[in-house]
């Protein structure tokens, strides 16, 4: 995740102030793939907590937002298979 929704992140921030929480997803594809069920479950507690948090406090803690930016497979997995992925979709026919 780290550099990808920098300037996202940056624009929100001067838009609506430095304290604006922020739930970024690198790992958005793992959400179409049903393997990846019991991870993505996993997550999308973190953002329901991060939603409570946020409804009550007016802020994500320190703790679930770290849990939010942690990546949900490893980086050098999760980009192989998305290349692989890709590699596929390159060998089909547009139309």
């Amino acid at each position: 995740m780290k550099g990808n929704f920098d300037g996202l992140i940056f624009q929100l921030r001067h838009m609506f102030g430095e304290d604006t929480p922020a739930i970024c997803m690198a790992e958005t594809g793992l959400f179409s793939n049903p393997e990846a069920k019991q991870l993505t479950e996993v997550y999308l507690t973190f953002v329901e907590a991060a939603g409570k948090e946020y409804k009550v406090n007016g802020k994500i803690s320190d703790e679930t937002q770290y849990k939010l930016d942690d990546l949900l497979v490893p980086r050098d997995e999760y980009i192989e298979n998305i290349n692989q992925v890709f590699g596929m979709l390159k060998k089909q026919p547009c139309f």
